[in-house]
């Protein structure tokens, strides 16, 4: 039967059946000892690359506001549709609330800042998208091009891999203090991480 001090409760898990035997709390216990023997760190270049999404989301979010001030004048009522100027400020709006709050969240070291960056980088995808294409034919075509493939397509590209890199480094975390064999797959080939890992066929004697 585990005991309740720590070194008792070390020295009792020696089979599956001794950690079925454990309470709630003693395996959380046990679970955060294993995970301490192994500990994952941030994934290479972490506070580089929070500076650089702390430092482009902030001054994303303060330029934009001055250009949805801008657009909300400038844009006429009508271009081939009705509401033209109401969708492009509305785009905008969305834009910079998903810039400053991936800002807020990079500052803050919070566990949505994922959601927030995958949000991000598709507006931006997106909004590159229809400058372009509204744009083609048309004298602001060039400059359309321009921003989306040195400012909006880059910075789209940077959140993304940023997602991508925290997510693994998550899921690493997960995987290990799970007691999984081996290295996670690839996140398109991973298991659902909170689903039970398969049970293992117990090893002869």
């Amino acid at each position: 039967m585990a005991t309740t001090d720590d070194e008792g409760l070390s020295r009792a898990v020696r089979t599956r059946g001794d950690a079925e035997s454990l309470s709630g709390d003693e395996r959380a216990r046990l679970t955060r000892w294993i995970a301490e023997l192994d500990p994952v760190g941030p994934p290479p270049g972490a506070r580089r690359r929070r500076l650089e999404i702390l430092t482009i989301a902030t001054v994303g979010a303060i330029v934009l506001v001055p250009w949805i001030a801008f657009l909300s004048v400038t844009l006429p009522q009508r271009h081939a549709s009705s509401g033209w100027r109401f969708a492009w400020v509305g785009f905008d709006v969305a834009l910079v609330t998903a810039l400053a709050t991936t800002a807020w969240y990079t500052l803050k070291r919070r566990q949505a800042v994922l959601m927030v960056l995958l949000i991000s980088g598709v507006l931006l995808v997106c909004d590159a998208w229809f400058d372009v294409v509204l744009s083609w034919g048309t004298s602001d075509a060039v400059a359309s091009i321009l921003t989306a493939a040195f400012i909006e397509l880059p910075l789209a590209v940077l959140f993304f891999s940023t997602y991508h890199r925290v997510l693994r480094a998550l899921t690493h975390r997960v995987w290990v203090q799970q007691g999984r064999p081996g290295e996670p797959p690839p996140l398109h080939l991973m298991p659902l991480l909170f689903a039970p890992p398969p049970l293992r066929t117990p090893s002869s004697p």
